[in-house]
């Protein structure tokens, strides 16, 4: 936001900091996702640009004044700014039933799945980032409030932050998304042929390469359809290649996702596909063995 300096992490639990519309009240929450409630409207979207071809044939782009609005009483945030809200110290309690701390809607959306499917009840937090998750780990580990609580973050290639902490899962792969896209499975789902799902995601991969660093143009040249594995793309960002994929056949994660599982359920793949661990702490509620 314009004039607003926004910090994404909890740098202290108790007192993240918030912003509230100066006439309605309306509280705006930017720690999380722009998909979430809390963000305010815009004149034009944020993708928009005036594009013209002057005399020369050169193209200009203009991006159009974009002033943000509240949603509730549509006041121009830069005419009225926003007021500083601390809030005040909250206090955690111990987790009633399994809570899955996690960092964003598309762990959610997962885990709500797996738990649907297997019939089970579970609770899930989203906050925001991986940073964030782990320092709700810290903080509930030192609380003595880590009973029912397990944390999620994505690998990102980093190295294992808790290797020893059974609780604390850090994703072999690069994040969540890669673990969606079995090529067997996702060609059950939306009933294409896995040639072609291979094929836009090379087309995608290739793009991200050269758009990323123009020394990779050489080599991406080099990338077959059989260049694009479940290994090969283990440790890249799957979260981008599937965003097109899901574009390219007319579907969202909300309505894939709860399918790619059901389909690695019926067939007998779904601790295979997706992380054991993860499925395995859902599959044991109420069991007594977490």
């Amino acid at each position: 936001m314009k004039g607003i300096s926004i910090d994404y992490t909890l740098p202290d639990l108790y007192q993240p900091k918030r912003w509230m519309c100066s006439k309605c009240g309306l509280i705006f929450d930017y720690l999380f996702s722009i998909e979430e409630p809390g963000w305010p409207v815009f004149d034009s979207p944020l993708d928009f640009a005036n594009v013209s071809v002057d005399e020369k044939g050169q193209w200009h782009y203009e991006e159009p004044d974009q002033n943000e609005r509240c949603p509730r009483c549509d006041i121009d945030i830069k005419e009225i700014p926003l007021i500083p809200v601390i809030v005040s110290a909250f206090a955690i309690k111990p987790f009633i039933k399994t809570t899955f701390i996690v960092e964003d809607r598309s762990h959610k959306i997962v885990l709500d799945s797996i738990a649907t499917l297997l019939g089970k009840d579970i609770d899930i937090l989203t906050v925001g980032n991986s940073e964030n998750v782990k320092k709700f780990f810290e903080h509930l580990k030192n609380s003595n409030l880590l009973d029912n609580a397990y944390f999620i973050v994505d690998g990102d290639n980093k190295q294992r932050i808790y290797p020893n902490e059974k609780r604390f899962i850090q994703l072999d792969k690069y994040c969540i998304e890669n673990y969606l896209m079995d090529f067997e499975i996702c060609a059950c789902v939306v009933q294409k042929d896995i040639n072609e799902i291979r094929q836009i995601v090379l087309d995608q991969l290739k793009y991200l390469l050269i758009s990323s660093n123009t020394v990779l143009s050489i080599l991406c040249n080099l990338l077959t359809i059989e260049s694009v594995t479940d290994a090969s793309l283990a440790h890249i960002d799957g979260s981008k290649l599937l965003e097109k994929l899901l574009g390219r056949f007319g579907t969202s994660l909300d309505n894939y996702v709860p399918n790619y599982i059901k389909e690695c359920e019926n067939q007998g793949r779904l601790e295979k596909i997706l992380p054991y661990n993860i499925v395995n702490f859902i599959k044991n509620i109420n069991l007594g063995n977490l």
